[in-house]
C-alpha cells in the first residue's frame, strides 16, 4: 500500500525532525488562512475573549502574573488597535480604550478553540492538520492565538510533546534554543506551570550581569510569515513576539515519551505545592492559569503517572546491572524487603536550610500487603502484581541548603545530589525571603534532583513488583 504524502510529512516530523522546521506557503488551502482580525470580529460578535495587557516599556520579564487582564469582543480588540482617537462613546462600550494602546499590547493567548468556540464548528473546523498526515485534527485540537503587535510570550520549555503551528495573519518572531542549552537560560519554576518551564532570561534585553552564562546559549531565531508553519521539537525553548497585530494556531501532538515527563511533572507540582502550602499568597507563586491543589491529589498524580509509565522508559531510567553499594546492595533500594511483615515505606527528600528554615510534606505512609506468608521462590509474583504495586502514600520533603562545602547537598535516602552554590547567598538573615524562595524552589526543581527521586521512586517500585 503506497504512503500519501501526509503520511510522509508526518512521519518525518515525529521520528526525524531533531531541529525546527518552517514550511513556507503550506496552508493557504485552509479556509482559516482567509481570517483577519475584522472578519473574525464580525463574525463572533459578542463572543468575549480575555485579554492580557501588558506595557511596550517593560525592560524585565513580563510574567503573566504581572499582567492586567480585560475581556472583550475581538471587535474591540480591532477598533481599540486601529484607532489613534476615541471618542468618549467608544470608551463608554469598548473595555480595551482604558489602555493606551501606544504604551500597552494587548494578547488573547492559550485559548482552547473546543472551549471558546465550541458553538462555531465553521471556526474549528477551518484549521486543517490533516494536511501535514494528522487525520480527523482540526480546531478543536488546537489553540488561538490573537496579538497586537509587541505582545510576547516569555521563553519557556514545553515539558509534553511537540508543537505545530500555523501563522495565520501578520509576522511572528520566534527565538529558539536547543534542550542542550537549558543551563545557559536559567530555569525557573516559579511561576509555576504545569508543563512550562520558564527562563529567567529577558530575551529582549538579556542582562549578562545578573544572566553571563546566557552569552553561551546559541539561538535560532526565524520570522513566520502568514501561511507559515513551523514544527517545534520536544523540549526546545522558544520566545515569540508579535510583529504586526497576528493570528495564530498551534496544536500540541502528544509523544509517548510524555509518560516520563508526566512523572517528573507530578514531583514538581508536588514539592512546589507543598513549599507554597496553602498561604493566603499562593497565588503570587503560581501562574494565572494554573491551581494549587492539596498533598493527596498530588500523591495520586505520582501514583497515576508511575503506574502508567511504559516499560521501555522504566528501563532506562532504572538498569538492573547498575553497581552495588559498599555494603552490598543497590543504591537506590536498601532496606527495601515486601515480603517482611507489616514493612512500611516511604520516599523522602530531606532538606534543611542554613537559617533553620525547614519544608515537609507529611502523610501516612503506605502499608505493603502483608506477604511474610509467601517463602515459595518458584510462586509466579506477576499474578499479585496489583497487591504489591509500589504507591506513594508519603513524601516527606526537608529543605538543607548547607554551608558546609562549596556546593549545597540534597539528601535522597543512600545518595547525594549537589546543585549550584550560587543559591547560597540567597537563602539566610532568618527568613526565606522571594528571592530566596524562587531559588530554593528551582534547587529542589532542578532534572539533577527531580532525575534523582524519579530513580528512586521507579527503583523502589521495580524491586516490591518483581518479588
Amino acid at each position: 500500500m503506497s504512503i500519501s504524502m501526509q503520511e510522509r510529512t508526518r512521519t518525518k516530523l515525529l521520528q526525524d525532525t531533531k531541529e525546527p522546521i518552517v514550511i513556507c506557503n503550506a496552508i493557504r488551502d485552509w479556509p482559516a488562512f482567509h481570517w483577519t482580525p475584522s472578519l473574525l470580529g464580525d463574525l463572533l460578535g459578542d463572543l468575549k475573549l480575555k485579554f492580557r495587557i501588558g506595557s511596550t516599556a517593560e525592560s524585565k520579564v513580563l510574567w503573566e502574573a504581572d499582567c492586567q487582564y480585560c475581556e472583550a469582543t475581538i471587535a474591540d480588540f480591532v477598533q481599540w488597535g486601529g484607532r489613534d482617537v476615541q471618542s468618549q462613546e467608544d470608551k463608554t462600550f469598548n473595555p480595551l480604550t482604558k489602555f493606551d494602546h501606544n504604551q500597552t499590547w494587548c494578547y488573547g493567548d492559550y485559548k482552547y478553540m473546543a472551549e471558546v468556540f465550541k458553538e462555531r464548528q465553521d471556526i474549528t473546523q477551518a484549521v486543517q492538520w490533516g494536511s501535514f498526515g494528522f487525520k480527523n485534527k482540526d480546531g478543536v485540537d488546537s489553540t488561538f492565538w490573537l496579538g497586537s503587535r509587541g505582545s510576547y510570550t516569555p521563553c519557556h520549555q514545553d515539558t509534553y510533546g511537540c508543537n505545530i503551528v500555523a501563522q495565520i495573519y501578520g509576522r511572528k518572531r520566534w527565538v529558539l534554543f536547543p534542550p542542550e542549552n537549558s543551563p545557559f537560560l536559567y530555569p525557573a519554576r516559579i511561576p509555576y506551570e504545569e508543563s512550562s518551564i520558564f527562563s529567567q532570561v529577558n530575551i529582549k534585553y538579556p542582562d549578562f550581569r545578573q544572566h553571563p552564562n546566557f552569552k553561551k546559549a546559541t539561538s535560532y531565531e526565524v520570522t513566520l510569515n502568514a501561511g507559515d508553519v513551523l514544527f517545534v521539537p520536544k523540549h526546545w525553548w522558544h520566545f515569540v513576539e508579535c510583529l504586526d497585530t497576528c493570528i495564530t494556531v498551534n496544536m500540541w501532538i502528544d509523544l509517548e515519551s510524555d509518560g516520563v515527563d508526566r512523572l517528573s511533572e507530578s514531583m514538581v507540582r508536588a514539592i512546589v505545592c507543598g513549599l507554597i502550602g496553602e498561604s493566603e499568597e499562593k497565588e503570587k507563586w503560581l501562574n494565572p492559569t494554573e491551581k494549587w491543589t492539596s498533598i493527596e491529589t498530588n500523591l495520586m498524580y505520582i501514583n497515576q503517572s508511575l503506574k502508567s509509565l511504559p516499560e521501555k522508559y522504566v528501563k532506562e531510567i532504572y538498569t538492573e546491572d547498575e553497581p552495588a553499594n559498599s555494603e552490598g546492595s543497590h543504591p537506590l533500594t536498601t532496606g527495601i524487603n515486601p515480603l517482611k511483615t507489616g514493612i512500611k515505606r516511604s520516599i523522602s527528600v530531606r532538606m534543611d536550610g542554613s537559617n533553620g528554615k525547614s519544608a515537609k510534606l507529611e502523610k501516612p505512609m503506605e502499608q505493603f500487603t502483608d506477604k511474610s506468608e509467601v517463602k515459595d521462590k518458584n510462586i509466579d509474583y506477576s499474578m499479585m502484581a496489583d497487591q504489591t504495586k509500589f504507591e506513594v502514600k508519603k513524601l516527606d520533603l526537608q529543605i538543607f541548603l548547607g554551608q558546609e562545602s562549596s556546593s549545597h547537598g540534597i539528601g535522597l535516602g543512600n545518595i547525594e545530589v549537589l546543585t549550584p552554590s550560587d543559591t547560597e547567598s540567597d537563602v539566610g538573615g532568618g527568613k526565606l525571603n522571594d528571592i530566596g524562595f524562587h531559588e530554593l524552589i528551582n534547587a529542589l526543581t532542578s532534572p539533577k534532583v527531580i532525575d534523582a527521586v524519579k530513580k528512586e521512586l521507579i527503583s523502589k517500585n521495580r524491586a516490591v513488583t518483581k518479588n
